[in-house]
């Protein structure tokens, strides 16, 4: 589309300075269609600004891309915080948590929504579910945040004394999301 753009906006420009009231303008073709492709670029870079205006503090569901997982996708769905031409900020009311599981010692397990591997004195948790993981390691010394794991996805820990995870399955999370990842795909007005 921006090459049918551009072509079109160089036509264009060459087609005006050909005629009468441009003829002493030095302008080539090359120049028309140098123009023509920073005019688009400026465009292009500033195209974000707005369009998602009208949809601030609206639900909207955006198809998240998961890199490296063959083609997978996750649905998130939230209210539309913010956005800038690099990212996208939901938020949602509730975080329904639908299952949680206390994990308290470093074994191999397979349930239908996750995997736990023992690998070299690390315990990696696989999503196996279509909805996000949230993981928290309770009594660690290292990792002090939760991770969320989309489908597909894991996480390594490093095997601690007395160590207790939990793991939450979610519906629904707060989120900033690439834009390059992200795609609306509803959105409400």
């Amino acid at each position: 589309m921006k090459d049918v753009v551009r072509k079109i906006i160089s036509m264009s420009l060459g087609q005006i300075f050909k005629s009468k009231k441009y003829r002493n303008v030095q302008a080539s073709q090359t120049h028309a269609e140098k123009f023509g492709h920073t005019l688009v670029n400026i465009v292009e870079d500033n195209l974000y600004e707005g369009i998602l205006e009208q949809y601030i503090g609206k639900p909207i569901i955006i198809e998240l891309s998961i890199p490296n997982a063959g083609g997978d996708s996750w649905e998130a769905r939230g209210i539309l915080l913010d956005y800038s031409e690099q990212f996208i900020t939901i938020i949602n009311k509730e975080h329904e948590c639908e299952e949680l599981y206390i994990i308290d010692k470093a074994e191999d397990k397979e349930t239908e929504d996750y995997n736990l591997e023992i690998i070299n004195n690390k315990i990696k948790v696989t999503n196996k579910s279509e909805s996000l993981l949230v993981i928290k390691n309770c009594k660690s010394k290292v990792i002090k945040t939760e991770s969320i794991l989309l489908k597909g996805s894991y996480l390594q820990i490093p095997i601690e004394k007395d160590m207790k995870l939990l793991i939450r399955k979610l519906k629904t999370v707060d989120a900033i999301i690439p834009r390059d990842l992200g795609k609306i795909r509803h959105a409400s007005v």
